[in-house]
């Protein structure tokens, strides 16, 4: 019986810690959108008509604003943009707000479209295990410093 609780204890732990990085994600979530430079330019992008997803006219305003989605992949590890190799250096965290992101658009591609997308471009035997505790630890870090009071179910 106290094996059975204690591993329960340890999966709630684990979820907490995770729910807390989620939260975090939640709170932070394209901040830099609202700080300048970003948000002139993306005022600025926003006076131009939305067009499709993967449309020519989609790709040319994406061309003009390069600069601006530069600067704000650089900021936000949502992006596969903001790593070397793109979602294959994404962590699940990484993923699951990237996903949130893209579906968030109701003129952006659809579901099955963006989860396709990630299973090709990932190596999904990587040990994603290591990526949620390496960014739980970076997270419990970063909550150190800020304060954040980190409290264990």
């Amino acid at each position: 019986e106290s094996y059975i609780r204690n591993h329960i204890k340890r999966v709630q732990n684990k979820l907490f810690k995770l729910i807390t990085v989620l939260s975090i994600r939640l709170r932070e979530h394209d901040k830099s959108k609202l700080e300048e430079p970003e948000f002139s330019l993306w005022k600025k992008m926003d006076e131009e008509p939305r067009y499709p997803y993967g449309s020519k006219e989609y790709k040319e305003k994406i061309e003009r604003y390069r600069e601006l989605f530069k600067m704000h992949y650089k900021k936000n590890p949502h992006h596969p943009e903001h790593f070397p190799n793109g979602i294959s250096d994404m962590t699940l965290i990484d993923l699951a707000e990237m996903l949130c992101d893209w579906i968030s658009y109701k003129d952006n591609i659809r579901v099955t479209e963006a989860i396709e997308m990630v299973e090709k471009q990932s190596n999904m035997n990587q040990n994603y295990d290591l990526y949620i505790n390496e960014m739980v630890d970076k997270y419990e870090e970063e909550n150190r410093k800020n304060k954040i009071i980190d409290i264990t179910v």
